[in-house]
């Protein structure tokens, strides 16, 4: 059965906690093609007026906010659904008592805020978002702040909310590849706002289904941002027809950079690719939103001339909970954001995966036994029994590591130092480590085809295939002063590192 290092988080954990106790080169791992269950179908969007073309999304706590527009760009309507119920009530224009909206543009981004306890609805109009308060199914028009670039009106292709301090808002804006942020007061109802570049995405080289897909042509849609975490959404048919899926790219905002050299990475962990058989020409996701509860919900848009009772809707993304997008609090004094390990650190840390020695202490520089990381898989796989106790002068019965270090030796997960030994206490270095999870990932069923060469880490002569297989796969790169040393013991800040790079790049395949 296929598992993932995601199971092995409260396995570490608890190894870690019983420990202290008592005791391509440039690979990633290739994100999954996920079907019509990847999501939940909440209501129809219905359209009014020759109004069918889907644009603009946003959640309220209760309510779903869907616009659709005419082909000319000169009307709009918008589908108030609840998000319970899948009720639509569209909102009516204050001015004119119509559910016919004018003036709103292409509105192909939205976002929805509530301030001071009155409910804010903004909309992305051309040069400008627009600012509406909402009463219940009523909107009014209340501002409009125009994004400037050195002075003159620039157009963003999509924006969100990324901080309200007060009355001052702060929208993230994508500007093709640029991300850039810009601030607006509500106590003023026109104001220019001057963007300031954050930081570039790249979208040259997503891992989908076990190729590198360049989406450089991909139609950009809706973004949305929770906490430190940027979520796009780009569709593939407008480059190809024969591609008719969504992708969600994720991105880490605390990796921006303004050298434009070094734009963020998508984060494979967070980006999905949907295909779906109820839109067969093209499923298009056109704009997303996280509510209050770590839900994310989207529209979308099939391009269909005439609205009726087939058209699109508005979901929510089934697997997705934003638990790990929070901005990180680390708790650690011995661990330093200009540290190498910082990332894998926060990494591991969030998802459970290893624990600290302290409440305060991860202790980077210490070293961990062998017979920690055995019980850390053995505690993965579920604790199953051996047929036999380990043939191992060094581990007796009874002891909390002996019937981990059974499985494993039964396994072929691990062999031992030969005359009868395990090594139960020693340190585990870097090369047992590689061999280890070579052997565990063979073991839950992944074929291993390893090229003859020699590694380009010193190692010893047993260990050459499995540093080689580690070196292909990415579980080397980028880790301390550049290790060559495989025969050394390795750090806890190393071992973040390998689980974080096995558990990115080889544990969903």
């Amino acid at each position: 059965m296929k598992q993932t290092l995601k199971h092995l988080a409260s396995a570490l954990l608890c190894t870690a906690m019983l420990i202290t106790s008592c005791l391509t080169p440039t690979a990633v791992h290739a994100v999954p093609i996920l079907g019509d269950e990847a999501y939940t179908e909440i209501a129809k969007t219905l359209g009014s007026n020759n109004c069918a073309n889907t644009q603009g999304f946003a959640v309220s706590d209760t309510h779903l906010y869907s616009v659709q527009i005419s082909s000319s760009n000169t009307r709009a309507f918008i589908n108030r659904i609840d998000k319970k119920t899948g009720k639509n009530a569209p909102l009516r224009d204050a001015s004119t008592r119509k559910t016919v909206i004018s003036g709103l543009s292409h509105a192909n981004s939205m976002d929805w805020a509530k301030i001071d306890g009155v409910e804010y609805l903004f909309i992305l109009s051309s040069t400008k978002i627009l600012v509406f308060t909402l009463d219940g199914t009523t909107m009014t028009a209340y501002a409009e702040y125009e994004t400037t670039w050195n002075n003159a009106p620039i157009t963003p292709y999509a924006f969100s909310l990324y901080d309200i301090d007060g009355d001052n808002i702060t929208f993230l804006i994508l500007l093709n590849n640029t991300l850039a942020t810009a601030t607006a007061s509500l106590t003023e109802k026109t104001a220019d706002m001057p963007v300031s570049i954050k930081g570039y995405v790249d979208v040259s080289a997503v891992p989908v289904d076990g190729k590198s897909v360049d989406c450089t042509d991909y139609l950009k849609q809706g973004i949305c941002c929770d906490g430190e975490i940027l979520y796009l959404i780009v569709t593939g048919n407008h480059v190809d027809a024969t591609i008719n899926h969504s992708l969600l790219l994720a991105y880490d905002l605390k990796k921006a950079s303004t050298a434009y050299e070094k734009p963020i990475q998508p984060d494979p962990d967070r980006t999905r690719c949907i295909v779906s058989q109820a839109y067969p020409g093209l499923f298009e996701m056109e704009d997303i939103d996280i509510d209050s509860e770590g839900k994310m919900y989207f529209n979308t848009n099939s391009w269909q001339v005439k609205w009726g009772a087939d058209c699109d809707a508005v979901c929510v993304l089934n697997d997705f909970t934003a638990e790990f997008s929070a901005t990180w609090v680390n708790p650690f004094t011995d661990v330093k954001d200009t540290d190498w390990f910082y990332d894998e650190v926060e990494y591991v840390s969030t998802r459970g995966m290893m624990a600290g020695t302290s409440d305060t202490t991860f202790a980077p520089a210490d070293s961990w036994q062998r017979a920690q990381f055995v019980t850390a898989l053995w505690r993965l796989d579920g604790e199953k029994k051996a047929s036999k106790a380990a043939d191992f002068t060094d581990v007796p019965a009874g002891q909390w590591y002996s019937e981990a270090i059974a499985w494993a030796a039964e396994n072929k997960i691990v062999e031992g130092y030969g005359y009868g030994t395990f090594g139960t206490n020693d340190p585990i270095t870097r090369e047992q480590i590689v061999t280890i999870l070579f052997r565990y990932y063979r073991y839950t069923g992944h074929l291993q085809v390893i090229a003859p060469a020699k590694p380009k880490h010193t190692c010893s002569e047993w260990a050459e295939k499995y540093v080689l297989w580690a070196e292909v796969n990415g579980l080397l790169s980028d880790i301390g002063a550049d290790i060559t040393d495989m025969t050394a013991w390795a750090d806890r800040a190393e071992i973040a590192a390998y689980v974080t790079r096995f558990d990115r790049n080889l544990g969903r395949k």
